[in-house]
């Protein structure tokens, strides 16, 4: 499957963005686009995000919303907006991350994925404890050790992911992410 549909939540400088942007652009597919959230690219950043997109000419790629995700998110849905890959760094406020992994699994695609940057934060790591503890028929959790350099493969790394104290984690939708009413939640 090819990721011609993605979005990122958390823009800041805009290095994500560049990558995001050159892929699309390198796929050379008409329909490819990069939506990015960030209510405070303008306020906090000056823009810089956007600005180093326009000066890379990739602009054409990118569509940025500047308000909140927990705004943005409930529109693409409501659109029928659907993504390959959908990368969460913006707020590390539990709410807020939570919101941001509710919506994004359901603008995924099946076998889409979704990856939350800071995973050790213990706003973002409790989170993803409630993901794996109450949607294990709805994601699976990506091993992302193959796509490390393999001089970042080392023991540090493996135990930092025994622990749960990785930068980034990835989960890919595989079925229904909608938990039956009335269902016990896990402890998470």
């Amino acid at each position: 499957m090819k990721t011609t549909h993605t979005l990122e939540i958390g823009m800041a400088y805009g290095a994500s963005t560049l990558v995001f942007c050159a892929t699309h652009s390198n796929l050379k597919l008409e329909e490819s686009e990069h939506i990015a959230i960030d209510p405070f690219q303008i306020k906090h950043y000056d823009d810089c995000g956007v600005i180093s997109i326009q000066n890379a000419n990739l602009d054409k790629y990118l569509q940025i919303y500047y308000e909140p995700s927990c705004y943005v998110l409930p529109q693409l849905m409501q659109q029928g907006k659907k993504y390959d890959l959908i990368y969460i760094d913006g707020s590390h406020l539990f709410e807020d991350a939570f919101l941001d992994a509710y919506f994004t699994l359901r603008l995924l695609r099946t076998g889409g994925v979704m990856l939350l940057d800071d995973s050790s934060d213990p706003h973002v790591a409790k989170v993803i404890a409630f993901l794996r503890s109450n949607l294990p028929t709805a994601i699976e959790e990506i091993d992302l050790t193959p796509y490390r350099l393999p001089s970042q493969r080392s023991f540090k790394y493996y135990l930092a992911r025994q622990l749960g104290r990785v930068q980034l984690t990835g989960f890919r939708l595989i079925g229904k992410v909608d938990r039956p009413y009335g269902i016990s939640l896990a402890n998470f």
